[in-house]
């Protein structure tokens, strides 16, 4: 059975996680934001059908990235959402277990 300590170690690794999860989610928005400026930049200097879908091309490949920022942040809140039910399950399983006498 896992102790105190176990426990809140482990929610602590876990809440890392999510936390290194919200931060690729800000990294891939700020590759976005690059991505948007580079757009513009092409579309200052570059005339023509061509520079139209290649802009159309970085825009598709922008949505696609978004959805993962989008999907990541999700799943790092989600992930703190159960290591918190967890913890607070597996310490209420320890002072239960700390409280039981046996007979």
């Amino acid at each position: 059975m896992k102790n105190e300590l176990t426990i809140y170690l482990d929610y602590s690794r876990t809440i890392a996680r999510a936390k290194d999860l919200d931060e690729a989610a800000v990294l891939i928005r700020r590759q976005i934001d690059k991505m948007d400026d580079c757009c513009s930049e092409i579309n200052a200097s570059w005339d023509g059908e061509d520079s139209e879908n290649y802009i159309s091309k970085i825009r598709t490949i922008m949505s696609s990235l978004e959805l993962t920022a989008r999907n990541t942040s999700q799943a790092a809140q989600v992930i703190r959402e159960i290591a918190e039910k967890t913890y607070q399950a597996e310490r209420t399983a320890v002072q239960i277990g700390a409280a039981r006498t046996y007979r």
